[in-house]
């Protein structure tokens, strides 16, 4: 039975190890699951050899969107081990989206060619450091992290998430790429932004965008009929991306059929056969209207969506804020903010609550209970805007203006940046251009 899209799948990852490093495995699971939100495949005992271990790693790998295994001189031995990274190898061939991690937790050496495929990180000592969980989740959201965000034209991507589909998907959205576009698409591992239904969730990135590229396969499926022979869910986007007012480009197989004022709604429809050989065709009228989509984006998205990070800006803190705005900014897709990014020094006070104000989410470090962030706080909290808490250190209770909130505590750096990733992750969407190499 084949397995389910990657996007579709439960598992953040599928964490493999042998006997010898369980204690390091364990330790590697608790940050994931409990600090970092992650929901893992992990039964808990050593995969070995034996009756179980070939339907083991099958399940896990299918059951996850990338493989964790633990790499150490003792794994190394073992036959194994060659034998799981072939099956995840296999399954990468088929589903390109799925990524091999491989953890060294010793100082192995790895021979020439063995798992050339994979990407490989260190875990000295077997030690969770604030570093190999950067690392470990720049593996797990790979991106582009030299994109200027803020200049970048973002456009929503509506498609398919068959995985037969994804070929055709992803060779138009290179064209759209090569024109300049940041291509924004849901990721439909999160059910909500906190308090919005699923309308209200792809309306909100939907403003945040300045077009909208539909990409209209066919399916020949008879719960697809009711919606001209392809997927509602695009369907809907469509009358979504009308609705907020935003230019729209389709590019849809012949045999669907869209309505009159579907197709009357979009700047330009390129009709363009997804079957088999579509590599071949002329790409050009796509081309063309990538061409048109950048001349009609619109100047400003309607609310551009940014994260506001609220802290000791201190000298000393900067390389930990550096590696929180990489986290924020890999998780969500969106721009992380700092009141040290502010440039403008006349009315500083000024430009820093139009940031807060404007944020799309708010986080705020409330370890020792500074003046500065206290008065943050209440800005966005007057402004309605999400606002989340973390802190270091002894609990302090904070002002009755800022309510009875909830503090994600933490304990070291490491466990700061897995806080980070729990509170970011229901507000994460997909940047596709990262899967068009």
């Amino acid at each position: 039975m084949p397995a389910l899209p990657i996007a579709k799948r439960q598992a953040h990852a599928f964490l493999s190890y042998s006997h010898k490093n369980k204690a390091i495995a364990d330790k590697l699971h608790q940050w994931l699951r409990q600090v970092a939100g992650l929901n893992i495949w992990y039964d808990g005992t050593a995969i070995e050899g034996g009756d179980s271990f070939a339907s083991k790693i099958e399940q896990g790998i299918a059951s996850s969107r990338c493989i964790i295994r633990l790499i150490s001189q003792e794994s190394l031995k073992s036959t194994w081990v060659k034998r799981e990274y072939e099956r995840a190898f296999n399954h990468q061939v088929s589903y390109p989206q799925f990524r091999i991690i491989a953890v060294r937790v010793d100082d192995c050496t790895i021979e020439d060619g063995f798992m050339a495929d994979a990407l490989f990180l260190d875990m000295a000592n077997g030690i969770v450091t604030d570093e190999f969980c950067r690392q470990l989740l720049g593996a797990m959201y790979p991106m582009d992290l030299s994109l200027n965000f803020g200049t970048t034209t973002d456009i929503y991507v509506s498609y398919g998430w068959d995985e037969a589909e994804q070929p055709a998907v992803r060779y138009i959205n290179r064209y759209f790429d090569q024109a300049g576009f940041r291509l924004i698409g849901d990721a439909k591992d999160q059910p909500n932004f906190k308090g919005r239904d699923q309308r209200e969730r792809i309306r909100a990135i939907m403003e945040s965008c300045r077009g909208f590229l539909a990409i209209v396969p066919y399916r020949a499926d008879e719960a697809s009929k009711e919606f001209g022979g392809t997927s509602k869910y695009i369907v809907r986007e469509l009358d979504l991306a009308a609705a907020v007012g935003l230019p729209i480009v389709i590019v849809k197989d012949p045999r669907v059929t869209l309505e009159p004022g579907q197709l009357d709604s979009a700047i330009d429809v390129v009709v363009f056969s997804m079957a088999p050989g579509f590599d071949r065709a002329d790409g050009s009228p796509i081309e063309q209207a990538a061409a048109l989509l950048h001349d009609r984006a619109l100047d400003e998205p309607k609310h551009a969506h940014y994260v506001f990070y609220s802290t000791d800006i201190n000298p000393e803190n900067e390389d930990r804020n550096t590696m929180i705005r990489e986290v924020i900014q890999r998780v969500t897709g969106m721009p992380c903010r700092f009141g040290v990014d502010i440039s403008e020094r006349n009315d500083i006070y000024r430009v820093i609550i139009d940031q807060i104000k404007g944020a799309f989410v708010m986080v705020a470090d409330l370890t020792g209970m500074r003046a500065n962030i206290l008065i943050e706080s209440g800005i966005a909290i007057g402004a309605d805007v999400h606002i989340y808490y973390v802190q270091s250190g002894e609990t302090h209770r904070p002002p009755v203006m800022l309510g009875n909130p909830q503090i994600h505590k933490y304990d070291n750096e490491a466990e700061l940046i897995g806080r980070i990733h729990r509170i970011m992750l229901p507000y994460r969407r997909a940047v596709l251009n990262v899967d068009l190499t």
